[in-house]
């Protein structure tokens, strides 16, 4: 077979590859957990808390500037909607929410500029605070070593725990 064929035909098939590792929804990540060490609550034995730390979106009234978080949406494992937090109390509010959940897993889905949109599979583990970073803040970039227990965005910036870091550093 001619080589410029052979080359062509490696390339398609490449191509199709790509096409399949890829989704139209946007990016999806690894699953986020608690930070190692969290603090503990004992009332809280049936369920945890999370805070997702989404993009402000700027919001101007009259000489001031807010910047309330940006919506996200939460959905069970397999996939039903769960709910939409009400973000802020007034405009005024720039503070993400802390929503509580039974324990289990979950879906973070947030529209993203970037990426479309960001899935963002999260494990809500008793009596703890799982935390999921998409504000875009620039944080220090995990060093190899580190990188093992974080989710990153393609950026490199880190979203949160890796779930199951705790386990994996023992502790």
């Amino acid at each position: 077979m001619n080589p410029l064929m052979m080359m062509l035909i490696a390339m398609m098939l490449a191509g199709c590859a790509v096409a399949q590792t890829t989704t139209p929804r946007g990016l999806v990540l690894d699953p986020v957990g608690p930070p190692p060490a969290a603090t503990r609550n004992a009332d809280t034995a049936s369920k945890g808390n999370l805070q997702v730390f989404t993009a402000p979106a700027g919001y101007r009234h009259l000489y001031a500037h807010y910047y309330p978080r940006t919506d996200f949406a939460i959905y069970t494992a397999q996939g039903k909607i769960l709910r939409r937090p009400h973000l802020i109390a007034t405009v005024h509010d720039e503070t993400p929410v802390l929503v509580r959940l039974p324990i289990g897993s979950y879906k973070v889905v947030v529209k993203s500029d970037r990426y479309r949109s960001v899935t963002v599979p999260v494990v809500i583990e008793p009596e703890q605070t799982t935390f999921v970073h998409l504000d875009g803040d620039a944080t220090r970039p995990p060093t190899a070593s580190e990188k093992q227990f974080y989710v990153l965005l393609p950026s490199g910036q880190i979203v949160g725990w890796r779930a199951g870091a705790a386990t994996a550093i023992g502790w």
